[in-house]
């Protein structure tokens, strides 16, 4: 017994890093997730609706097509907005999650706690790839801590969406079979991570990309010297050189890291035909569409900015300062903690903005240098680069959409990691003291960030009309509803704040939007969605409703 008791508690304090983390990361759902509605600023509601509303009508009878809406056919088939751009995995883990539950409101909750537990789960894989890195718990959980307190990562950590928090835990697990792979030399476990990274989400290979150029420079630079060295130092300058470029060239193609890349490039390109296959045959029901029409072939040309000018063309060229600047602000917003803020507004805006700058550059400034005294200078590297080859050819995409930073995650990592290490080499009690100030930093943060839309009116009203859909989804399954268009404005904008909110709630129908519900080939409409309530109408369906109220189609057509 006592053995038992000697060797738990040795346990214990060796585990004590990692116990307080989940400790910390934790309280995101005590204060994060209250909401079973969509009521959040910005994209974060608008991005969480789109995909719960995929997520919801992925299923066997549509043939597994990603889409937000449908319009039900005369002759029984549907026609889809589809939404088919991302991977299969991550909508099939989010609609998962809703099929335990009928209820709308349980449903967005689920899905919420699922975002959730993955974003802790990130924070524990960031922890151990840094643990392995800096060969020291303590400095892992400082940086771990004070990299997630951040907007980006609190902000967007309950987003319903496969595009980003399924997105980064998964490329931060290959990120660790990547350190795994310079430590151990499991390759096999790297190439089965990054495989499996890519059937939940594209984002894997702006990691990728980093790791397998840097991997390469440096194979082919060790192969060149290695050669000079073997063949001694009497050959010619001129010779020397080839004799490097050569041996380079051979080691780089031949390395695990272009197996790598080869094997990744092929297994994603065969994800990407399963998408397009399904969506061409889909979509090529009703409506005699090529490949370059297909909504996701679209979106990846848009996503590139292929489907605009050349970037030889001044016109683009011109945008790409601002938006290198707006990407080096988010890096700065992501590498400062939400509770540590408010040092950077206690001055003026002028002042405030150029602090902030400075403080920007010695980020990334320490971070390139101390990236060069490590030891895994490649996977330090690749931490720091990996969000810029996303971010960069993907750029109409990062553009507009911040939530996008979070895959700069490396960048405060590598950054709090290195200050910690500082910090423990002057004395271990200002670790310990830095230590407390991250777990603090982490829960304030949380707690800070969490009061952002909970005014208590207005999730009252998202609640009621969440229960308004509830009741009106029991009523119409397989159905075309009529939403005019007046109601359709007020529903998406003034009620539930977001485009794709309607379409979640009504899945499983056919939504007709518009001033007339009769089109070619299209199945009437069984019902009416009205935003009034006209209680002479008998066709009344839903009496108990609060702002949202359906009624039968032909009863409403003949009032009117």
């Amino acid at each position: 017994m006592v053995m038992a008791d000697r060797k738990l508690k040795r346990w214990l304090i060796a585990q004590s890093p990692l116990i307080l983390l989940m400790l910390g990361l934790s309280t995101v759902f005590l204060f994060s997730n209250a909401r079973g509605h969509f009521y959040r600023y910005g994209h974060h509601d608008y991005v969480s609706s789109e995909h719960l509303a995929n997520a919801v009508n992925y299923s066997p009878n549509h043939n597994f097509l990603g889409f937000t809406r449908q319009i039900i056919l005369s002759d029984g088939n549907s026609w889809y907005e589809a939404y088919n751009r991302f991977p299969p995995a991550g909508y099939a883990l989010i609609k998962l999650a809703t099929l335990p539950f009928e209820g709308l409101s349980t449903q967005i909750y689920a899905t919420r706690v699922l975002m959730l537990i993955f974003f802790a789960g990130t924070g524990v894989i960031a922890f151990r790839c840094v643990c392995r890195l800096s060969s020291n718990k303590w400095v892992a959980l400082t940086a771990t801590s004070m990299s997630f307190s951040s907007y980006y990562f609190l902000y967007y950590n309950d987003m319903i969406s496969n595009e980003v928090t399924i997105d980064l835990f998964v490329v931060v697990m290959v990120f660790h079979s990547m350190v795994i792979f310079a430590q151990e030399g499991r390759f096999g476990q790297l190439v089965a991570k990054s495989c499996l990274a890519l059937v939940f989400g594209w984002h894997v290979y702006g990691l990728l990309m980093a790791f397998i150029i840097l991997g390469v420079v440096r194979e082919a630079f060790i192969a060149g010297k290695t050669t000079q060295e073997i063949n001694g130092l009497k050959m010619s300058v001129s010779k020397r050189l080839v004799t490097l470029v050569r041996a380079g060239v051979i080691g780089g193609v031949t390395s695990r890291y272009m197996m790598l890349a080869c094997i990744t490039l092929i297994w994603g390109v065969l994800v990407l035909i399963y998408n397009l296959s399904r969506e061409y045959l889909s979509l090529n029901i009703n409506d005699n569409i090529s490949l370059n029409d297909l909504p996701s072939f679209q979106s990846m040309l848009n996503r590139t900015g292929l489907d605009k000018l050349p970037l030889s063309d001044e016109s683009v060229l011109r945008t790409w300062p601002a938006f290198l600047r707006q990407q080096l602000g988010r890096i700065g917003v992501l590498s400062t903690p939400i509770s540590f803020q408010k040092l950077f507004l206690a001055f003026s805006r002028d002042v405030s903005v150029w602090i902030f700058s400075i403080y920007t550059g010695i980020v990334l400034a320490l971070c390139v240098v101390g990236a060069s005294l490590v030891r895994y200078k490649v996977l330090v590297a690749t931490l720091i680069a990996s969000g810029f080859c996303w971010a960069i050819p993907m750029r109409n995409s990062t553009e507009w959409h911040e939530y996008e930073a979070v895959f700069y995650y490396g960048i405060p990592l590598v950054f709090f990691a290195f200050v910690a290490q500082f910090i423990q080499k002057l004395s271990n009690r200002w670790l310990w003291l830095l230590v407390t100030v991250a777990l603090a930093s982490f829960v304030i943060s949380a707690f800070q960030i969490s009061r952002i839309g909970s005014d208590s009116e207005a999730v009252e009203f998202h609640e009621a009309i969440t229960a308004d859909f509830d009741a009106i989804r029991t009523i119409t399954q397989g159905n075309n509803i009529f939403v005019p268009i007046a109601d359709k404005y007020s529903l998406h904008i003034e009620f539930t704040g977001v485009r794709h909110g309607l379409d979640y709630y009504l899945s499983g129908n056919g939504i007709i939007l518009g001033d007339d519900p009769s089109i070619d080939g299209v199945r009437p409409p069984r019902y009416i969605i009205r935003r009034e309530r006209l209680d002479k109408v008998s066709g009344l369906l839903t009496p108990e409703n609060q702002l949202v109220f359906l009624y039968d189609f032909k009863h409403h057509n003949e009032h009117n």
